[in-house]
């Protein structure tokens, strides 16, 4: 027992040495890149670029803030690092990607900021057209089972095509496509920014054959004679 007052020490010792190496620290975002023809109706996910003072570091958290003055929304970016000097490190300036879904912004433009330096890192412009602005469409087709079928090209990696929705109204078939965003969009920037997709669902069919079908699309609606 007389020993446990120095084994106490030792522990709350060892402890806030711990913490320390693996303190958080915010670091810098130097610049960011989203996808274009983004619509109030895509989800934004942004690619930042940070910097970190040596490679001891690895990403933890971020978080935003969006304030809005006359009509101009900014967008601050927080992005965390660990410490961890229990290993051998390099001390040089090392830039690192991430990844975030920032979800559904207004239409307009915003400007992207650092919150640690201040400094504007980017902007992203947001149309009100719609998810259409997202993909063109190909080729659309109904068969007698009552499967309708799309096909196109992806006009952005953030996103893709992940449902349609299908509504018979005398004759004309109107087909809506729903996106969804892509998880850890950016990531590999060898990937190709458009991508070709199809996507199928079941409808029940009724007495008279649908004669027109109606697709949303980039730039204008695609129509298809049946």
């Amino acid at each position: 027992m007389r020993h446990l007052p120095q084994v106490l020490s030792t522990l709350i010792a060892c402890l806030f040495v711990t913490t320390e190496i693996f303190a958080a620290t915010r670091i810098p975002v130097i610049d960011v890149q989203a996808p274009n023809n983004l619509s109030t109706r895509d989800p934004v996910m942004l690619t930042m670029t940070v910097t970190t003072p040596s490679t001891c570091y690895q990403l933890a958290g971020h978080h935003w803030d969006i304030t809005e003055n006359i009509g101009n929304r900014n967008i601050y970016l927080h992005q965390m690092a660990w410490q961890n000097d229990t290993e051998p490190c390099h001390r040089i300036i090392e830039e690192k990607r991430t990844v975030i879904n920032l979800g559904f912004l207004p239409e307009g433009v915003h400007a992207v900021y650092d919150a640690e330096t201040n400094a504007r890192v980017g902007t992203i412009d947001i149309s009100s057209e719609g998810s259409q602005a997202a993909f063109k469409v190909d080729d659309a087709q109904i068969f007698s089972d009552g499967v309708v079928q799309i096909s196109g090209e992806m006009l952005t990696r953030c996103g893709t095509v992940s449902d349609i929705e299908v509504t018979i109204n005398e004759g004309l078939v109107n087909i809506r496509p729903i996106l969804s965003p892509r998880q850890r969009c950016g990531v590999d920037r060898s990937e190709p920014w458009s991508k070709s997709f199809e996507v199928q669902t079941q409808i029940k069919l009724g007495d008279k054959d649908p004669m027109l079908i109606r697709v949303q699309s980039a730039g204008e609606d695609f129509y298809k004679k049946l």
